[in-house]
């Protein structure tokens, strides 16, 4: 019999979330609305599923995209 998973943590969830906020960072250099979605999904799959790396792999690159999306319109 398998350990309960701990509370807050969902890996079906937070795959996908992950690879949504990488695609939404993409789009979201160049519109800053969807790089502020693709942020907040990114740290929502990172604190979901942190042990599972390809989850926290796409969850940091989604941030870095979005942050990127973020300062492009104060930068330039």
């Amino acid at each position: 019999m398998s350990d309960p998973e701990p509370r807050g943590r969902d890996p079906e969830v937070a795959f996908p979330l992950a690879i949504v906020s990488t695609a939404l960072g993409v789009v979201g250099l160049t519109v800053p609305v969807l790089a502020w979605v693709a942020t907040a999904l990114a740290v929502t799959s990172y604190l979901l599923n942190t042990p599972h790396a390809p989850t926290r792999t796409l969850a940091i690159i989604g941030a870095a995209f979005g942050l990127v999306g973020i300062a492009l319109p104060f930068v330039g």
